[in-house]
């Protein structure tokens, strides 16, 4: 329901607007029809038609519009022309954002215009409501330039409606709203205005369905609802040979987070990885929109992420380490396998990043490991366990996997010496028996179906070791009976 919070003056179409703004290149191109567009039909907790995307505004006379600073409005910019100027040179009234007027078309092809002028990067969202059912109205957006020119932002034509809706992010500037009675007249006044909002994110103005803001594969979105009548339209292309597509859609319950099934917008369950049969090569439309009865503040934060499972090509920055509290000792010594750079003996971790054919990150996907001991006796590796790592949201890894207990044992490699020649009480020389296994692990991607891929994308060894014993320590301590220092030994 519109709220005129002052009285309006009543305006008829026969005000004579400047000749200029009659010039200006409107566009009558009919809106894309989400009932012409490819969907998902899937089971979800709640159904709503399209056209109920209700909507309440409050436009008042005096403007209750202020240029806010914040981290995403732009610094205010000193205009070439003032708020009268652009008045005067265009014919259009001011009427400053936030505000509204009410306007009648008498006459078919009869028209109206208001102007005004931001410092700040701005959402503009014009507005005409109320239309009457016999008469076509439509509604066009420009920008004003410093040369005198109109360039057209947005329009809104739809055919038989009751409201007329443009959006844009606008720079600093002036602006033009202009109104005509395309088809019919009648006496009954219509609401002319426009709101403005400062706290919008960067995928702004997405907020019919004509402006969808692409979705690319494996990329993620951090959005916000400006006010609480935003809505936020996205679209993701299935590729060719794509048969699955994982969302996941992170937010507070004052989200709602829609997808198009081809008659309505069903709502989907939220923070959780959500995983689709899709139709290759077709579009999928998704809806964030505020609950019913209960909108986020503007200082909300949503992520939504499209993922194609399968995606995953390679790993880059890979590390793998361990952080036990173990010698050490294998590694400098020259024993099998000669190329293991680290020892693990219940827990060995993997980092690094996923990435995709075009080298860019992949969220939301698997690493699976496997590792492997080497039987002595058949002198080959053996699979003995594995485990599975997720990647986050940023295509990155980073966690440990548990190893099982030894199962088979190399001889021993005894009296590893600790490489401390001149031991201290607090740092000693130190022999140890080392009981170790060659182990070996296979890293990969997960496929389409989550699965362990074919190939491995990294491979190596590592030391396993099953224990570790310190036979024999010695230090250097001071001697009080000769005032010199002695070698203690303990087995």
């Amino acid at each position: 329901m519109l709220k005129i919070l002052s009285s309006a003056t009543l305006l008829l179409a026969s005000f004579t607007t400047h000749a200029d703004i009659k010039d200006a290149p409107l566009d009558f191109t009919q809106p894309p029809s989400i009932y012409n567009a490819d969907y998902v039909d899937i089971v979800g907790e709640e159904t709503r038609e399209h056209e109920d995307l209700k909507r309440e505004y409050s436009l008042a006379i005096e403007p209750k519009y202020k240029s806010k600073r914040n981290r995403m409005a732009s610094q205010p910019q000193v205009l070439s022309k003032t708020a009268s100027q652009v008045a005067t040179e265009t014919g259009c009234p001011n009427l400053a954002i936030g505000g509204g007027t009410l306007v009648a078309f008498n006459t078919e092809g009869s028209s109206y215009c208001v102007s005004t002028v931001v410092d700040a990067e701005t959402k503009i969202e014009g507005l005409m409501l109320n239309i009457p059912s016999t008469a076509n109205y439509d509604l066009f957006f420009f920008k004003y330039e410093d040369d005198g020119q109109f360039t057209l932002i947005d329009s809104s034509v739809s055919p038989s409606s009751t409201s007329e809706q443009t959006v844009a992010k606008a720079e600093a500037g002036a602006y033009v709203l202009f109104a005509q009675a395309t088809q019919g007249s009648s006496g009954d006044p219509v609401t002319l205005g426009w709101l403005g909002y400062n706290n919008f994110d960067q995928y702004e103005a997405n907020d019919k369905f004509g402006q969808s803001t692409s979705l690319q594969t494996n990329a993620v979105i951090q959005g916000n609802l400006d006010n609480a009548n935003d809505l936020d339209f996205f679209s993701y292309t299935v590729g060719p040979d794509q048969s699955l597509l994982s969302l996941r859609f992170s937010a507070s319950e004052q989200f709602s987070f829609e997808i198009w099934s081809g008659a309505a917008w069903v709502q989907l369950v939220k923070n959780q990885l959500n995983t689709y049969n899709v139709t290759p090569g077709s579009t999928i439309n998704l809806l964030v929109r505020s609950a019913a009865g209960n909108p986020p503040p503007i200082s909300a934060q949503y992520s939504l992420v499209a993922h194609a499972p399968g995606s995953a090509e390679s790993v880059d920055g890979f590390k793998v380490w361990n952080n036990e509290n173990l010698t050490k000792l294998l590694i400098l010594e020259d024993v099998p396998p000669q190329t293991a750079s680290v020892e693990a003996h219940n827990l060995i971790s993997f980092s690094g990043g996923v990435k995709d054919s075009n080298n860019q990150p992949v969220p939301l996907s698997n690493v699976i490991v496997d590792l492997y001991s080497f039987n002595i006796d058949s002198g080959s590796y053996e699979f003995f366990d594995n485990g599975v790592i997720a990647v986050d949201d940023n295509g990155h890894f980073n966690s440990s996997i548990k190893v099982k207990d030894c199962v088979n044992e190399y001889v021993p490699v005894r009296n590893v010496h600790n490489r401390v020649h001149s031991g201290t009480p607090t740092n000693p020389s130190e022999w140890w028996d080392i009981f170790y296994n060659a182990g070996h692990y296979s890293v990969y991607l997960a496929n389409e179906n989550g699965e362990r891929s074919d190939t491995p994308v990294k491979q190596g060894s590592f030391y396993h070791i099953c224990k570790e014993e310190l036979v024999k320590m010695c230090y250097y301590e001071k001697n009080y009976q000769t005032g010199g220092q002695k070698w203690t030994c303990l087995n």
